[in-house]
């Protein structure tokens, strides 16, 4: 039973992780990071203080599945500046504006912020 639960385990891993993604090609969008999308999202920054955002979901594809996520990215592409990303999450504008980051959500949304996903 021990080794039919191990074997188990490793196909899992093996399909999900080795199989899967060579099935199709991925497709890649960029996605705009306005006030709404960064509220529904289910976290910002990292570990590492990274101007990062994760959890998203891809607008029309509900069960799309988001292998890879890139930094928050300025107008031009270039990664947002981790200066601007800690103010923007320590000492935002108040606005008075609702939903899981707010304040937060109003000012990178204003920024006009962008992710690539695949």
């Amino acid at each position: 039973m021990a080794l039919t639960s191990v074997v188990f385990l490793v196909i899992q891993f093996a399909v999900s992780n080795v199989v899967r993604p060579h099935l199709m090609p991925p497709e890649r969008t960029s996605l705009p990071m306005t006030a709404q999308a960064v509220n529904e999202a289910g976290n910002l920054g990292g570990i590492t203080g990274a101007p990062s955002i994760g959890g998203l979901r891809v607008p029309g594809q509900p069960d799309a599945w988001i292998s890879e996520t890139s930094p928050l990215r300025v107008r031009d592409g270039r990664t947002l500046d981790g200066t601007a990303f800690d103010r923007c999450l320590n000492a935002p504008p108040k606005t008075s504006a609702g939903g899981t980051f707010g304040d937060t959500a109003v000012r990178l949304g204003g920024l006009g912020l962008h992710v690539d996903v695949k």
